[in-house]
């Protein structure tokens, strides 16, 4: 065990401030389990956007307050054909990744809770609780424990890549208000190709456009129709 410079108990101990980690914490408001403390090495992230497709459920009630655009139309695209699909009740939402974490981070700390920046590096069960040592020498004694970190890589994982720009035009851009998706696939690897399109007339219109690409490694014995570049 290390030599301490501060103690502290929390109701419950979260390991990782990401999406999960600060999702979690803020459901906890309010319960018999906050307040809680985060722990996560990490100050900075990159903006990225968090998309996810919305059926009116009310957990998605957060989310759906702070997204910056939705989607109810959308057009899947293949060499083959295109597919056109709307809904009223099943639409796709995109939320600004440092809104909807600086959003958490205000709450949480705003009802007592905090967060670390430290790694967690030892965790050891006492009779009453659980103690957890950190990097920067502190010790956490909390009820319980949860690790929000994504799980440790294999040899079959398979990693998706994010790559995206956003545009902003001097003059006004007419585009369809809907959702696009090219799908392409060969032997080796699969193309997925996701574009967002929005005009918001402010003071200088805006056109979003997102792409985003996910590359994903086929398994040897599948087989997919080369497409006719």
């Amino acid at each position: 065990m290390i030599e301490t410079s501060d103690v502290e108990y929390f109701p419950t101990a979260i390991v990782g401030a990401g999406c999960a980690g600060l999702t979690l914490a803020h459901e906890l408001i309010n319960s018999k389990d906050f307040p809680c403390i985060l722990l996560d090495p990490q100050k900075f992230r990159p903006e990225h956007a968090f998309s996810f497709w919305d059926d009116g459920h009310p957990h998605l009630t957060l989310a759906r307050s702070l997204a910056r655009k939705t989607w109810s139309k959308w057009e899947i695209r293949t060499f083959e054909e295109t597919i056109q699909k709307s809904s009223s009740h099943f639409v796709y939402s995109t939320v600004s990744s440092s809104n909807y974490e600086n959003y958490l981070f205000k709450k949480i700390i705003e009802n007592r809770g905090k967060i670390l920046n430290a790694r967690a590096t030892d965790l050891y069960n006492t009779e009453t609780c659980i103690r957890l040592e950190t990097s920067s020498r502190n010790v956490v004694f909390a009820n319980r424990v949860f690790d929000s970190r994504p799980p440790t890589p294999t040899n079959k994982t398979i990693f998706q890549h994010f790559l995206g720009w956003e545009i902003t035009t001097n003059k006004s851009v007419s585009m369809k208000p809907s959702l696009h998706l090219w799908i392409s696939g060969c032997l080796k690897k699969m193309d997925f190709i996701l574009c967002m399109c929005c005009h918001i007339p402010k003071h200088a219109p805006l056109l979003n456009q997102q792409f985003i690409q996910i590359r994903c490694l086929i398994q040897n014995g599948m087989k997919t129709k080369s497409p006719n570049t």
